[in-house]
């Protein structure tokens, strides 16, 4: 604990923690808003939920369209004698 010898060093440091408070405070005012304005533009788990599943069926449609354009196949397994079963 800190000892002061008068009351201008006291009034220093209450002035330094007052301002330091408002700081603190607007920087969670800062974020909320921030928290909010991120939700309303939409950030959200059911869009990011739709992002994911769109980007998950545009790679599936890319990789039928390349198998039927290259003729690839999907290959389960291979036998000891190198034959593939589809």
């Amino acid at each position: 604990m800190r000892e002061y010898s008068s009351f201008e060093q006291i009034e220093h440091d209450l002035k330094i923690l007052k301002l330091k408070r408002q700081i603190s405070e607007e920087e969670v005012r800062l974020n909320v808003n921030g928290a909010k304005s991120g939700m309303s533009s939409g950030f959200s788990p059911v869009s990011s939920l739709g992002t994911v599943l769109g980007s998950l069926i545009q790679k599936a449609v890319v990789t039928k369209l390349l198998g039927t354009i290259f003729g690839y196949k999907r290959v389960k397994e291979v036998n000891k004698k190198g034959d593939y079963k589809v």
